[in-house]
């Protein structure tokens, strides 16, 4: 929407009675699209032909400044998520890691095995594998119990196949 003169505008016969009524008499919606971000600023003046030179100057930078800040937003956001993500992992790493050994120690295996046995059960329980090594009951069983009165379980799990 842009127009110089409201007085004088034809398209916009709702609008434009509701502007004139506020005292309105020339508007201009300036659209902005940057890296993702689509924004539009929209600016009212009191006399016709108003806007025409703020579009250009001062509206313009302030439209690139507050741009420019939903951008770092948007990305300190996601280093924020990502961070949020690796301290997960690595919390969720230890965990496995130690369901891994116990595994290992039960089952007389080589990490790589245990660690396959751990996502197998994580696979068929549709289950994350740090949930597996936490929740599940098997694993859950295994950390608590470091292994001890597992072996059958853990070796019917890690039949042909596995």
């Amino acid at each position: 929407m842009d127009t110089e003169d409201l007085l004088t505008e034809r398209r916009w016969p709702g609008y434009r009675a509701l502007a004139l009524e506020s005292g309105v008499r020339s508007c201009v919606t300036l659209p902005y699209r940057r890296s993702g971000i689509e924004a539009t600023v929209s600016l009212f003046g009191y006399r016709p032909g108003a806007l025409e030179r703020s579009v250009r100057g001062p509206v313009g930078i302030l439209v690139e400044e507050i741009t420019t800040g939903l951008l770092r937003d948007r990305r300190y956001r996601a280093a924020l998520a990502e961070v949020g993500q690796l301290e997960t992992a690595l919390r969720s790493r230890a965990v496995i890691d130690r369901a891994s050994g116990i595994v290992m120690h039960v089952l007389g295996c080589e990490a790589e095995q245990a660690f396959g046995l751990l996502r197998a059960i994580s696979q068929r329980t549709n289950r994350k594998l740090a949930e597996v090594a936490e929740v599940a009951e098997v694993a859950e069983v295994v950390v608590r119990a470091k292994g001890r009165g597992l072996e059958s379980e853990l070796s019917a799990l890690t039949g042909p196949g596995h």
